[in-house]
């Protein structure tokens, strides 16, 4: 039987689907693991989120190696397809029901309505916390050229413990919720215009830019979401995506909060170049921070070298570079890689140099034809990587860094296996085992300055010279266990357990999460 709780349908016009689909989509996924057994060549998924029709074109490239596909794919396959619209064609066997939606059709504009609901309850450390948040996301496309969005959920604690609440990333960078003791809301929301090959807009949205698996090194959603510009052409293979962001910098005052907060005007600039061979992806990177004066111009232009233009404004800024790439040697395997360049004097290369500063990643994902997903990635971070001797320059918005998961002077390992058992949710065990050197404090003094704090520049350039993993030493090895389930269409069911044990503390923790939403996000 069909749901018909607030849904409405008529003929959909796929060419109209301009919006974008939220990076908390388990389509992802799906479509990283397609990518790597060959089906969707010529493609990227190294700047999230994509755009619903796009989405849709990969599926439909998917649906056109039925006879390739494992029984748990199809059955995937077919439960994506009816959820972006896509007639099922002949991997139809079963009718799917569509998500609890309100959704509007006429000629070329649509609009969709969500509702978005979740109960949550957490359990660490002799803990335990229930929160319930709700709220609704509006999407859709005018004129087959104007794609929009707009997300907003409001949530509050049930019961249980805030300092445990306080251990997710999300929940501590909530103003409300941190700060002021009270509830939490979340709102991301975008316009965005297509005009054949190129496409502007502007967005407050949680994004992923750089190839890999894990570790994104470029723009992570580790930071609160990014209120940003961005216009970019696409051709063919070939793309070119500018993005002119706002960061909110660190207050000037002691007061932080309402009107007597005074934050420095702070932004975030980048554009990427990336070439799509059928065989994979190669991408060149630029990127700059400056703050405490209105957007610049020079920064404004999207076709520009922003090294030799924060030369010529005083070298004031924070520049950096990259390239990134992925690579299919064969069906079924794909490499990754990412580079990302701070500074560097060449003569100093190997001595330690503390400003000689670079991140870098790469690693390997193996799909078999059993449903099993192996993927492997290693990641490094070198210290005082993604500082600036003007501390406000720091790749951090509102505290938070913005650029990559790991902080600097670290590293990590991380092997993940994914088992897709016929659910929009594979099962996911990962295995970790991560390093970080902390700078030395003696009370409220530095002692050691290892480059370990991204707060921590080294603006006097002492130490002149840094050893990876120096200062305070914690080795963490950690296992995440993630399983999902769609209980009923577009209701959904998550059970996490996480284990991890510190260098630095002898007893082992253990995190219990299970939830239960109304679609994803």
């Amino acid at each position: 039987m069909r749901i018909l709780i607030l849904a409405i349908f008529f003929s959909l016009s796929l060419n109209a689907n301009v919006e974008h689909i939220h990076i908390s989509n388990p389509v992802y996924d799906y479509l990283l693991r397609a990518q790597a057994r060959g089906f969707i060549p010529n493609s990227s998924l190294a700047q999230l989120p994509l755009q619903r029709k796009e989405i849709i074109d990969f599926l439909d490239r998917i649906k056109s190696h039925e006879n390739e596909l494992t029984n748990s794919e199809i059955l995937i396959l077919r439960k994506y397809l009816n959820e972006f619209g896509i007639p099922f064609g002949t991997v139809d066997s079963l009718k799917y029901r569509r998500k609890i939606n309100l959704n509007f059709n006429y000629k070329e504009h649509n609009m969709m309505v969500e509702p978005l609901a979740s109960a949550d309850a957490r359990s660490g450390d002799g803990e335990t916390a229930t929160i319930g948040n709700g709220g609704f996301r509006i999407s859709g496309t005018l004129g087959n050229k104007l794609g929009y969005n707009l997300q907003a959920t409001n949530g509050t604690v049930v019961s249980g413990s805030r300092d445990l609440l306080l251990l997710d990333q999300q929940l501590s960078q909530n103003i409300k919720f941190a700060r002021l003791n009270s509830d939490f809301d979340f709102t991301e929301s975008h316009v965005r215009l297509d005009l054949d090959w190129f496409y502007m807009g502007i967005a407050r949205e949680r994004r992923l830019y750089g190839n890999g698996l894990f570790e994104k090194l470029y723009i992570s959603n580790n930071a609160p979401p990014m209120d940003a510009v961005f216009a970019g052409v696409k051709i063919n293979n070939v793309e070119y995506r500018f993005l002119h962001g706002s960061l909110i910098s660190f207050p000037i005052t002691d007061a932080s909060l309402n009107s007597f907060g005074q934050f420095p005007p702070k932004y975030f600039a980048m554009h990427r170049f990336s070439w799509r061979p059928s065989w994979g992806e190669l991408a060149v990177w630029e990127g700059m921070i400056y703050h405490d004066r209105p957007m610049d111009l020079a920064y404004l232009n999207p076709f520009a070298f922003y090294k030799s233009i924060e030369h010529s404004l005083r070298d004031r800024d924070n520049s950096m570079m990259g390239i990134d790439a992925n690579y299919r040697p064969f069906k079924n395997l794909q490499l990754f890689g990412n580079f990302v360049l701070d500074d560097i004097i060449f003569s100093e290369i190997g001595n330690g140099y503390w400003s000689n500063k670079w991140a870098y990643s790469f690693g390997a994902m193996y799909t078999s034809e059993f449903n099993l997903d192996l993927g492997l990635e290693y990641a490094r971070v070198e210290p005082f990587m993604y500082t600036h001797y003007n501390y406000q320059n720091s790749a951090v918005n509102d505290s938070s860094q913005f650029m990559g998961y790991l902080p600097p002077n670290s590293d990590q390992i991380t092997l993940q296996t994914r088992y897709w058992w016929e659910s929009r949710y594979p099962i996911k065990l990962d295995f970790s085992y991560y390093r970080h050197g902390s700078d030395v404090y003696e009370g409220d003094s530095l002692v050691v300055e290892a480059g370990g704090d991204i707060f921590n520049p080294n603006a006097n350039n002492d130490p002149w010279t840094v050893d990876f993993l120096g200062g305070d030493l914690n080795e963490i090895f950690a296992v995440n266990l993630d399983i999902g389930a769609e209980l009923y269409s577009g209701i959904h069911a998550h059970f996490v357990y996480r284990f991890q044990k510190e260098s630095i503390n002898p007893d082992p923790s253990h995190f219990l999460r299970f939830y239960i939403e109304v679609s994803d996000f």
